[in-house]
């Protein structure tokens, strides 16, 4: 992808990790809009794409890309959709042998009619800007820029991303670079990072530090997520945004499904918390038992708070998101929770057992409320 010499030396364990994610992701967005979108055209656009695959055959994203349409010929037919795919890399040599690649892809793929597949070789700013009228139309778009450190996603392309009505992106970051280099003139030229209070002892934290500075540029109604990824002692990550909540929704069950406890990271977050300060503050002093809590047992709690007052099920669908937890999780922990008592569900005569209804647009309306009788 972005790295220079990475598809020579074959992709890392950290590549491997941003690739399938994507590839979750992807593989969850091409059939929402093939399947049930009254919308004819849909935008697909990687502005690193690099040569297609690694040394080893290892695919990288645009092959990713080619995999997934593939498992959709028939249905992209059937339905009269039209896909348009760029795929860019300044590299000239890297953008010839991924055209090479992408001929074999033309000549197999059953929806070629449909699917028109360009490759191009120019840098990220230039091809931006010329296609920036068409993504901010009101058409299914989704962008990936996988640069090389911080310096092609400015305050202003962010900014322009968020603007896209109908566009999701993913791109990636070196939040290491920012962190290491945040009152650099230049890179504050570009984002202005020089506020961010980053903690020395805490270099973990430091792509959560960056994603809630990118939350502050946001005005309204917008769903951001992240995810960190660590390499050897730096860590990176990558920013997800969308419109829509079902974008994120999309997005935290890939994250989740990758990191099974937190769905944030490739390395351990509430261990690296844990080990923080003393080994008694780990510890009630009096009973000695451990008072560490995870991520899932901590939104446990917050959501026992939350529901002080009855909350419908879109209320909690959007606070789950909000919280980064994905949807599943949520359901399970409801579902724990009404086992135990702690939780009453009102408009049950309506629902199926362990049913929730969490989702963007449900046409089922139930509320949640604290059990205040079960005091456990």
């Amino acid at each position: 992808m972005a790295k220079k010499d990475l598809f020579e030396k074959g992709f890392d364990e950290s590549t491997k990790i941003k690739l399938l994610l994507f590839r979750k992701y992807i593989e969850s967005w091409i059939p929402t809009f093939i399947h049930s979108s009254p919308f004819e055209k849909i935008l697909i656009y990687d502005f690193f794409a690099g040569e297609g695959q690694d040394v080893y055959g290892e695919k990288g994203s645009p092959l990713i890309i080619m995999d997934c349409l593939k498992q959709y010929c028939e249905d992209i037919r059937n339905k009269n959709k039209k896909i348009f795919i760029t795929l860019n890399d300044y590299d000239k040599k890297k953008a010839e042998k991924l055209l090479a690649l992408t001929q074999a892809f033309k000549e197999k793929c059953g929806a070629c009619n449909h699917c028109s597949l360009e490759v191009k070789n120019d840098a990220f700013q230039n091809l931006f800007s010329a296609e920036y009228q068409v993504i901010k139309q009101d058409t299914p778009t989704f962008l990936l820029i996988d640069q090389y450190g911080v310096s092609q996603v400015t305050e202003s392309v962010f900014r322009q991303l968020v603007d896209a009505p109908r566009t999701d992106f993913l791109f990636f970051i070196s939040s290491a670079t920012i962190r290491r280099f945040k009152d650099n003139e230049g890179i504050n030229k570009k984002i202005k990072v020089s506020q961010i209070q980053f903690e020395e002892s805490k270099p973990y934290e430091c792509h959560e530090k960056v994603y809630n500075y990118y939350k502050t540029l946001i005005n309204g109604d917008y769903y951001l997520g992240r995810f960190s990824i660590k390499k050897v002692t730096n860590y990176y990550g990558l920013i997800f945004g969308s419109h829509h909540p079902l974008g994120l929704e999309k997005f935290l069950s890939a994250s989740w499904s990758i990191d099974v406890n937190n769905g944030e990271a490739n390395h351990e977050i509430d261990e690296t918390k844990q080990y923080e300060g003393s080994f008694m503050n780990l510890f009630d002093e009096v009973s000695g038992i451990s008072t560490f809590k995870t991520k899932l047992e901590s939104y446990e709690e917050h959501l026992l708070d939350y529901f002080s007052v009855p909350r419908t099920n879109q209320e909690i669908y959007k606070f789950s998101l909000e919280s980064g937890i994905s949807i599943s999780k949520t359901v399970d922990i409801l579902r724990k929770l009404e086992k135990e008592r702690r939780i009453c569900v009102e408009g049950g005569d309506k629902r199926k057992s362990g049913a929730f209804y969490l989702s963007h647009n449900s046409d089922k309306i139930i509320k949640v409320a604290k059990n205040e009788n079960n005091k456990n």
